[in-house]
């Protein structure tokens, strides 16, 4: 159950990026194995403006990088892909918790 001060649109963000992030990563990993950097970073840019909508900084900050060194041509931005998954379990995990109620949560996205 959702906490009483929470405000409406909050469970139906949480929801919805729940449903949706698989997709997005999809996209960007399909991207990723095709080799297309311009597709890496439209994939990221629509991953991070999803990422942002909840308040998940730091996976929208390991997006940006991605997005960012994917408009560079960067192959290296590749190289943050562990980083990426990591931080989308970490979000995910957040995000069950604020579903689960009070006390379920930590601070660490």
């Amino acid at each position: 159950m959702m906490a009483a001060h929470m405000p409406e649109i909050v469970p139906v963000l949480i929801d919805r990026f729940l449903e949706v992030a698989p997709t997005w990563f999809n996209d960007l990993v399909v991207a990723v194995e095709t080799g297309r950097l311009p597709e890496v970073g439209d994939a990221a840019h629509a991953y991070r403006s999803g990422a942002l909508s909840i308040r998940a900084h730091r996976l929208a900050a390991t997006l940006h990088a991605i997005e960012a060194g994917a408009d560079r041509a960067d192959e290296r931005c590749l190289d943050l892909l562990p980083e990426l998954v990591r931080r989308l379990r970490a979000v995910s995990e957040h995000l069950e918790g604020v579903r689960a109620g009070p006390g379920a949560t930590d601070s660490s996205c």
